[in-house]
């Protein structure tokens, strides 16, 4: 018998090979020529690519990188593009199904009805109401509508003291039951349109395959008197991986200006500009090291969100009441709000320029304006 040490591993692969010459296989070694190996994957079909040139089908990826730079996110990201050729099982080990919720849906108008409650603005005639589908495009809730979705979405009211005849709560996959009796038990008088925000600056993917028209043929069908409004979002952390331009200065001129071309080229009623006030806002000693964002992607807890409904309210709710923002005292304590990065509280130092980055957003949506911190007295001078 061969010692250990007299063994020689060459020896021992190449005995190996030869020995089983007419075997495919050596353990997990395939054995074959260069040619065979050629001719035979000739026959095989190409392999289909799953997310641009990254991953392809019937491969193991691994996305990877330092902490707190968003691969979850992106992660959720890469997978509802796949899920729009592919069925998808996506297994979440770390967030509950409300916390999964709350990432990945609307949060500008989650302060909103606090905001306005604080406004001393007469609400009793209004009432406004919102669909959300993470990470929904126009395509999304034509679908929805079409009960072709394979995700779920919400229908809830936000604010006001007038209740629409609608059903509110979870819709089910597949089944658009609560969206379409959104849009036909009621008339409304405005609809909102919000991109996703990882289209938002790229007008042409709106327009692929006539997604936006499709969507907007729908909502003139179904609420022929209604006005329709548009929400300028905000752009992401400058560090964030799905950032691709790198700056969230430049990823928010893309987003308005594809804001600015959709609103001139339709008959838009309203545009509510939140990404811009948030943007003005970036631009003063209140940014932090990861842009008013509480993952490089949703608005921060506190003041990012403040920001967003106060720009909200000025756009949506002051022309009807003719109460402004401007002095409004909601603040927000965000010490106790759990997020991956810093929330933010809201109090006399910083909510007066939050205030007027929206109020200015809303007088000059599609382009940035300074904004000086000041304290009340001086605030609206």
């Amino acid at each position: 018998m061969e010692t250990t040490d007299s063994l020689n591993p060459i020896e021992a692969i190449t005995a190996a090979v030869e020995g089983n010459a007419h075997t495919s296989t050596v353990g997990m070694l395939a054995i074959k020529k260069v040619n065979d190996s050629l001719s035979d994957a000739s026959k095989m079909p190409n392999p289909v690519p799953l997310f641009l040139e990254l991953w392809y089908q019937g491969e193991v990826s691994c996305l990877f990188s330092d902490s707190n730079l968003g691969k979850s996110i992106y992660a959720v990201q890469i997978a509802e593009e796949i899920a729009k050729r592919h069925s998808i099982l996506y297994l979440d080990c770390e967030l509950s199904e409300k916390q999964f919720q709350l990432r990945y849906t609307d949060d500008a108008t989650a302060l909103l009805q606090q905001v306005a409650a604080h406004s001393g603005a007469d609400l009793s005639n209004i009432c406004l109401y919102k669909a959300v589908r993470g990470s929904g495009s126009f395509k999304s809730w034509c679908d929805v509508y079409n009960n072709c979705d394979d995700q779920y979405y919400w229908v809830t009211k936000v604010l006001g003291g007038l209740y629409a005849r609608v059903y509110t709560g979870k819709g089910m996959p597949r089944n658009g039951v609560l969206f379409r009796e959104l849009l036909s038990s009621v008339e409304w008088d405005l609809i909102i349109l919000q991109p996703v925000s990882s289209q938002a600056p790229y007008y042409d993917q709106w327009e692929g395959d006539g997604q936006l028209d499709s969507l907007l043929t729908l909502l003139h069908r179904e609420q022929p008197k209604a006005a329709i409004g548009f929400t300028l979002v905000h752009s992401y952390w400058d560090e964030y991986g799905g950032n691709s331009e790198r700056s969230s200065q430049k990823r928010w001129q893309g987003i308005a200006h594809a804001a600015k071309t959709f609103c001139q080229s339709r008959d838009i009623a309203l545009v509510i500009p939140y990404g811009t006030a948030i943007e003005n806002l970036r631009r003063t000693p209140l940014n932090n090291d990861f842009d008013l964002t509480r993952d490089g992607t949703h608005l921060a807890y506190g003041l990012g969100r403040y920001t967003a409904a106060c720009c909200y309210f000025e756009a949506l709710i002051a022309p009807f009441t003719g109460t402004s923002v401007a002095g409004n005292p909601y603040r927000y304590d965000a010490s106790h709000d759990d997020t991956k990065y810093p929330a933010i509280s809201v109090d006399d130092s910083n909510a007066y320029a939050a205030q007027r980055a929206a109020i200015q957003a809303v007088r000059h949506p599609y382009r940035l304006t300074k904004i000086r911190i000041t304290q009340p007295a001086e605030a609206w001078k």
